[in-house]
């Protein structure tokens, strides 16, 4: 999973969201920003297992409906008060934006909320609120005086401290014109390297503590925000000790009930994990891609009598890497619609691309360094127009089944259209024909091309589509 420098982004925020079809034939800036090494991330990359090209289906197979006026897609930016970098946000429709914020930058020393510093966040999250997108924030940054490291566990003398700070915060952001509600408790948080403090959380080995600590703020965001939702630190769960930084026991720590376990399932809202497709052989037994990880976290918060909607706060494919990692822009914005499409059938309540602009030599973003567009970014808008409205409804399937050589997924838009989003997942095309006097492709960047039944020389009710590796959207007229 991909740490390098990632939570320094968090805490840049300156004051400144199925028809049946006939198979045919297929052929085969708040401080300094040090740069962290990037060899261990590497070596683990270049280590991985084949992904293979099975296709899973999500445990649940129920339908789920997004609303309408907020996508279950967003965006990790690391500075609301860029109005620049706002605005090409906004022009991709996100629904929610994912920002950073610093305990220590509020209250550096310790005080009433009187003496906050309010002023560095006012203005990133009111221009936020006027462009229509919810923002998710993701607190760390301990204050010296309130803990020995900024990452990690609060000394409990200052657990209420803690709890003050929250429901001043919370009070504060949640009104207009912020109208902030959710709420992340630390970056994975289940890192146990202190070294690595970068990532915004190092609680690793102390799932208990941080259960006790969600004891605390849970019931102070309550009371400032009875609307609030309160999602657990987004874990890392994956490269985990001794290889990797992240402790595999974190999650059992907070939600058990052992004696060296917390009990803490009643007090967050909304569990929230990362993914990146780096680590996709550790869950592909589970699912494909995102979905897999979904699945397994799913079933361990059930064997501790849990249920919580889930969010992934991070997924991303880069386009560009150091070392020989690969990435492309091509691969880049096919993992667009690829890994949004998986998160609404995995029924993620919503899914964070990391991140709007690149900011290494690793290209997550969907924007250059200097923001100009990649062209991910205008894979993305055309993502948020065309799953603007869209209801799940089960993996697309040929003669019920699905094709071991295609991917696709059934959604149902508003007025009762179906749509397909589709791709094919080994070398060659797959040609598949559907049911219907004329169907509409979509490419991943939204240009659209109308094939007509006779299109094959045919007039047989039947409308032929060649897929290829990249995605399309499809739409069926009877």
């Amino acid at each position: 999973m991909h740490r390098i420098g990632k939570f320094f982004l968090l805490l840049s925020l300156v004051a400144s969201t199925v028809s049946s079809v006939t198979l045919i034939s297929s052929t085969s800036s708040f401080s300094q920003i040090a740069t962290p090494e990037l060899s261990p991330i590497a070596s683990k990359i270049s280590s991985s297992s084949s992904l293979g090209t099975n296709i899973f289906l999500p445990h649940l197979q129920k339908s789920h409906t997004y609303s309408n006026s907020v996508l279950p897609f967003g965006i990790q930016m690391s500075d609301l008060g860029n109005s620049q970098a706002l605005s090409l946000a906004q022009g991709m429709g996100p629904g929610w934006i994912r920002v950073g914020l610093s305990w220590s930058r509020l209250e550096p020393s310790n005080t009433t909320s009187e003496g906050f510093e309010w002023s560095v966040y006012d203005g990133g999250f009111a221009a936020a609120a006027q462009a229509g997108i919810q923002p998710i924030v993701a607190i760390s940054g301990n204050p010296s005086w309130a803990a020995s490291i900024s990452c990690g566990p609060i000394d409990p003398a200052y657990l209420q401290d803690y709890a003050s700070f929250l429901q001043a915060l919370v009070g504060r952001y949640s009104a207009a014109p912020y109208n902030v509600h959710y709420w992340e408790l630390y970056n994975e948080p289940d890192n146990s390297d202190m070294a690595r403090s970068w990532l915004g959380g190092c609680w690793g080995g102390k799932g208990k503590e941080y259960g006790d600590m969600l004891k605390v703020a849970y019931p102070a965001i309550k009371s400032a925000d009875p609307q609030a939702q309160v999602v657990l630190g987004s874990l890392a769960y994956d490269w985990f000790l001794p290889s990797g930084p992240f402790d595999r026991a974190f999650l059992d720590d907070i939600l058990g009930s052992g004696p060296n376990q917390a009990h803490a399932g009643a007090y967050f809202d909304v569990m929230g994990f990362h993914y990146y497709p780096a680590f996709r052989a550790d869950w592909e037994g589970y699912g494909t891609d995102v979905i897999g990880k979904t699945n397994y976290l799913r079933n361990k918060l059930a064997s501790f009598g849990v249920s919580k909607p889930i969010v992934v706060t991070e997924l991303n494919q880069w386009s560009k890497s150091p070392e020989g990692n690969g990435g492309s822009d091509e691969e880049q914005s096919d993992y667009v619609v690829q890994a949004f499409a998986r998160s609404m059938a995995a029924e993620l309540r919503f899914s964070i691309w990391f991140t709007l602009a690149d900011y290494n030599e690793w290209g997550y973003g969907l924007l250059n360094q200097d923001l100009t567009v990649k062209p991910s970014y205008t894979t993305y808008r055309a993502l948020s127009n065309m799953m603007a409205g869209a209801v799940y409804r089960g993996p697309m399937t040929i003669n019920g089944s699905r094709p071991s050589n295609v991917e696709g997924y059934t959604f149902t838009m508003p007025g009762s259209q179906e749509r397909h989003v589709m791709w094919v997942t080994a070398p060659g095309t797959v040609r598949l024909s559907f049911p219907g006097s004329s169907v509409v492709v979509t490419d991943k960047n939204g240009s659209r091309t109308s094939v007509s039944d006779s299109a094959d020389g045919a007039m047989d009710g039947l409308v032929t589509v060649t897929v290829t590796g990249r995605p399309i959207y499809l739409d069926v007229t009877p």
